[in-house]
C-alpha cells in the first residue's frame, strides 16, 4: 500500500468495480454502429477508467511497470480523450508522468500540441516541454489554475528548494485544491476515491536533482516514480 487514507480492501473493490464498467463501455463500443458522436463519448469514458487506474493501482501498491503500462495506453487515448473542455488536471498529471517516466519529446511534444491545439498552454506545461525538449528549467507565465502550482515558481528559485517542496507538499497542495474535481472524495461513499497524489512534485524533484529522501514517507508524495527509471536502468545494468 502507498495511500495512507483508505485501505486495500477499498482499493480492491474500487478498481473491480473500474474493470467491470470498463468490459460494458467495451461491449457497447462494438454494438453502436456509426454512430461517431457516441462512439466519441464511449472512448472518453474508457479512457477516464484508465487514467482512475493509473492512480487507483498506484495508491493500492501495484508494481511500477503496471502503473507504466497504463499511463502508456492513457497516453494513446489522449488525442481523442484532450480538448477545450477537459480539466487541466488530466495534462498536468499525463506530463509530470511524461518526465517522471521519461517517455521523451513525442510523448511530451503530442500532449503539448494537444494543449496548443486547444489555446490552453500556460506557464506549467510550457515548463514540461522546455525541459524535455531543451533541457531548461525555467518557470514563467501564467499557470492556469493558479494556486498552489504558482508555487512550484518558488521551489525552483529558492535557495533551499528540498524545504520548500516539503513546504509545497505538507501545507499548501491538498488544502489549495478546494476547488478540484476530486477534492474531498475519499470522504464519499462511493468508490470515487483512487488517491490523491502530486505528481508534478516528483516530476520537480526529479528535475532539480533534489535529494528528496525527506519526502519519502510522505502524504501525496510519489517518491518512488521519482526513482523508478533510475531503479530499473541499475537493475538492468
Amino acid at each position: 500500500m502507498r495511500d495512507s487514507i483508505r485501505n486495500e480492501i477499498y482499493f480492491n473493490r474500487c478498481i473491480d468495480e473500474s474493470k467491470i464498467v470498463s468490459e460494458k463501455l467495451v461491449i457497447m463500443l462494438k454494438r453502436i454502429g456509426d454512430d461517431q458522436e457516441k462512439e466519441k463519448r464511449i472512448k472518453n469514458a474508457l479512457a477516464r477508467e484508465k487514467y482512475n487506474l493509473i492512480k487507483a493501482k498506484y495508491s493500492r501498491g501495484d508494481s511500477i511497470d503496471e502503473v507504466y503500462q497504463l499511463y502508456k495506453s492513457f497516453l494513446g487515448d489522449m488525442s481523442f480523450f484532450w480538448d477545450e473542455r477537459t480539466s487541466i488536471f488530466y495534462m498536468y498529471d499525463m506530463m509530470a508522468l511524461t518526465v517522471l517516466f521519461d517517455e521523451g519529446k513525442d510523448a511530451i511534444n503530442m500532449l503539448n500540441n494537444l494543449v496548443l491545439g486547444c489555446k490552453r498552454n500556460d506557464g506549467l506545461t510550457e515548463f514540461y516541454t522546455k525541459y524535455v525538449n531543451d533541457n531548461l528549467v525555467c518557470m514563467e507565465g501564467k499557470i492556469s489554475y493558479g494556486n498552489p502550482y504558482e508555487r512550484l515558481k518558488d521551489i525552483i528559485n529558492s535557495e533551499d528548494k528540498v524545504d520548500k517542496l516539503k513546504e509545497y507538499v505538507k501545507r499548501f497542495w491538498y488544502k489549495e485544491h478546494r476547488q478540484a474535481f476530486w477534492y474531498n472524495t475519499h470522504n464519499l461513499s462511493t468508490n470515487c476515491y483512487y488517491g490523491y497524489w502530486s505528481f508534478e512534485s516528483g516530476a520537480i524533484a526529479k528535475i532539480l536533482k533534489l535529494d528528496d529522501y525527506e519526502l519519502k514517507d510522505m502524504k501525496y508524495y510519489p517518491y518512488d516514480l521519482v526513482h523508478y527509471k533510475e531503479e530499473r536502468d541499475g537493475i538492468i545494468q
